[in-house]
């Protein structure tokens, strides 16, 4: 397998292993306070940031910072288990590399 796309996969993986547990535990918790804990919560969140939104600017500049950050995360999971599966898996001895045709320019 392609060291580049088993990095990729690995990466999905783990992230959507991660994402999942987070989801998990907040679940578990918000069971274990019970249902009006949960209420609660919810009409708090409502009145603090949903009565009265923010301008629209900071979501949008919010929204990009935290997206830049997943995708930066995302591209340095991939980055380093690239350069350990490049070391680690075999490569096939089998395969020949065809030599790329010399660059004609404007043809």
């Amino acid at each position: 397998m392609n060291h580049r796309l088993a990095s990729r996969v690995i990466t999905i993986l783990l992230l959507g292993f991660l994402f999942g547990l987070y989801i998990h535990g907040d679940n578990k918790k918000w069971s274990q306070l019970g249902r009006q804990a949960y209420i609660d919560h919810e009409l708090e969140d409502f009145d603090s940031t949903k009565a009265e939104p923010h301008p629209a600017i900071f979501m949008i500049i919010g929204s990009i910072v935290v997206t830049s950050a997943f995708f930066g995360l995302y591209e340095l999971l991939v980055f380093l288990l690239s350069a350990i599966f490049k070391r680690v898996l075999p490569r096939d001895r089998n395969q020949q590399r065809t030599p790329t045709p010399a660059s004609v320019p404007f043809s």
